[in-house]
């Protein structure tokens, strides 16, 4: 019985030694012994045992460098979306210092001919209402009601706006143009200041303190060169101080007063909002001015109304 046992054993024992090695027994005639049927099915179960681990290391390295692949793509994608926001930022704001300059130059212009600037602000504020008012009735661009929760706010923005834009003028009547462009300028350096104290706002990075000292120092050495300050005095540059002052406070305050929150279709809406609710008083500062009495007494002629 015990030699039965051991020679079953023994049996197995080649079996499992000759399948591991890769020969293939030849199967005997008749029915198998017991153990070498017992030892078959051990191989066998064993077999597919690593090949279910051999399948799912394969798996996990190919699940790896598709992760690996997909974090590269996304990665790509974000950077080109980065490049593109970056972009995108340096186009319009070459596009705002191009129209910002242009308008200066005309607005000098205009003054020299007609010295009124209530009434050339508000044809120009007529002017921009009825353009955002036809491209919203022709559908080219979503429309924007006039609604009480936007009008608030604009009431409190359109104060700020309106004294930069007088102020604006005025300067313009007594300055020249590159004067105004060295104030407006140096805005950025005072306005960071603001938000910071009073918005909460991180202070700029060390690259962004270098450029705006280097345009303080440009500034200052244009009003120690500037001829008009050195044969009036500051009194030269009194409306620039007071334009400075008041677009210092626009720009860090006006953002956070009528932002995103109050959620406009679109561009036209804030557009058709703040030129429009700029119109009352900026009639109103012109009576005060004695702007109507003025009007009569300018030479009116092609050359000027072009």
């Amino acid at each position: 019985m015990r030699a039965a046992e051991q020679q079953k054993i023994e049996g197995a024992d080649e079996l499992v030694i000759r399948s591991q090695s890769g020969e293939v027994p030849k199967r005997p005639r008749g029915r198998a012994p017991a153990g070498m049927i017992w030892a078959g099915k051990w191989v066998a179960k064993v077999k597919d045992e690593e090949g279910e681990q051999e399948g799912e290391g394969e798996e996990e390295v190919e699940g790896e460098e598709e992760g690996e692949e997909e974090g590269e793509e996304e990665g790509g994608q974000e950077g080109e979306r980065s490049a593109c926001a970056d972009r995108a930022a340096v186009t319009a704001m070459l596009a705002f210092s191009l129209c910002s300059a242009s308008l200066l130059l005309i607005n000098k212009v205009i003054m020299s001919k007609v010295p009124l600037p209530s009434f050339i602000s508000t044809l120009q504020f007529l002017s921009s209402t009825a353009t955002a008012c036809s491209l919203m009735a022709t559908g080219l661009v979503p429309a924007d009601l006039f609604v009480w929760h936007r009008i608030k706010p604009y009431l409190v923005y359109v104060g700020m706006f309106v004294t930069t834009i007088y102020c604006n003028f005025k300067a313009l009547e007594h300055s020249n143009v590159e004067t105004l462009i060295v104030f407006s300028s140096c805005a950025p350096c005072f306005v960071c200041l603001i938000e910071a104290a009073g918005l909460g706002r991180k202070l700029p990075s060390r690259r962004s303190v270098a450029a705006m000292v280097a345009m303080v120092g440009s500034a200052a050495g244009y009003v120690a060169n500037d001829a008009q300050f050195a044969m009036v005095g500051f009194s030269a540059y009194t409306w620039c101080v007071a334009y400075f002052v008041v677009i210092c406070v626009e720009m860090a305050v006006g953002k956070y007063v009528v932002g995103p929150q109050l959620g406009f279709a679109s561009m036209w809406g804030p557009t058709l909002y703040t030129n429009t609710i700029s119109i009352p008083p900026m009639v109103i500062i012109g009576l005060l001015t004695g702007e109507p009495r003025q009007l009569r007494d300018v030479a009116w002629s092609t050359e000027t109304v072009l």
